[in-house]
């Protein structure tokens, strides 16, 4: 890496070919996995931009966050937004004698 380029900057021009295996991984998933409105274009949009390795800087060298801190706030965030959420369980009332 040339001294004063970013990770992002470096490896910008091979971003392309983690692309078509997310392609055909989403595209395996049943169309009710994914929250109310998704669709696979959507997830791949949503991934390319929460999971780049400009947020990656951000959060290691601006913010002090661990790789495992971003990796975990990735799965969170991600998950938000393009999985269905699991309905709430529902709650019975105790019944009075």
């Amino acid at each position: 890496m040339r001294r004063g380029r970013s990770p992002a900057a470096v490896l910008r021009p091979h971003e392309h070919r983690g692309e078509a295996e997310r392609r055909r991984l989403f595209e395996s998933w049943p169309v009710r996995a994914w929250a109310r409105g998704v669709d696979v274009q959507q997830a791949l949009d949503s991934y390319a931009m929460v999971v780049s390795l400009e947020a990656y800087d951000i959060a290691v060298r601006e913010r002090g966050w661990t790789p495992d801190a971003v990796e975990a706030w990735w799965h969170r965030i991600l998950a938000g937004l393009l999985l269905r959420q699991p309905a709430a369980p529902v709650q019975r009332s105790a019944s009075r004698p």
